[in-house]
């Protein structure tokens, strides 16, 4: 009974991300270099302005985060079903991977207007350890990871392509 509640989860993902645009190219990866990052935080000053400091703050903010993905990816880990807060993943294409000895579902859905590809990875039934993976690709987008079935312990991680 519990493979065919996996198997139909399977078949109703498979025509539910049928209908997704085709994967964008792009010019530019995201690039793990902290100096340069340092650098544009040494050269900040205060515009006087507060809506212009903020926008500066949070231009920052996100250069930190797409650095400290292109140099060490992010890694989700559990050992059930989980949710995952809402997360920036900056303009380029991306690997995610999944390793577990279990049954394992996981989805990601955009929730800004930032065009993101929509990851798929599915693991039915593994009797032993076993990694799949998929792409993702993003415009500089806002995600929720949603792993909606997992029957044993499991690491996902998000890496960029080099």
């Amino acid at each position: 009974m519990k493979r065919l509640i996996l198997f139909a989860i399977l078949i109703l993902t498979f025509v539910f991300s049928a209908n997704e645009p085709p994967t964008r190219a792009q010019a530019e990866q995201p690039k793990c270099d902290p100096a340069a990052v340092i650098k544009q935080a040494a050269a900040l000053t205060s515009a006087g302005d507060t809506a212009k400091d903020m926008a500066a703050l949070l231009k920052l903010q996100n250069d930190i985060s797409a650095a400290n993905i292109a140099c060490n990816g992010m890694t989700f880990k559990g050992d059930r079903s989980k949710v995952f807060a809402p997360f920036d993943l900056p303009k380029g294409q991306y690997r995610m991977t999944v390793t577990t000895t279990g049954g394992f579902v996981a989805h990601t859905k955009t929730v800004s207007d930032g065009y993101c590809s929509s990851g798929n990875l599915f693991i039915i039934g593994a009797d032993k350890q076993v990694t799949e993976e998929d792409l993702i690709s993003s415009d500089g987008c806002r995600i929720i990871l949603a792993v909606t079935t997992a029957s044993d312990p499991w690491v996902l991680t998000i890496e960029p392509l080099q």
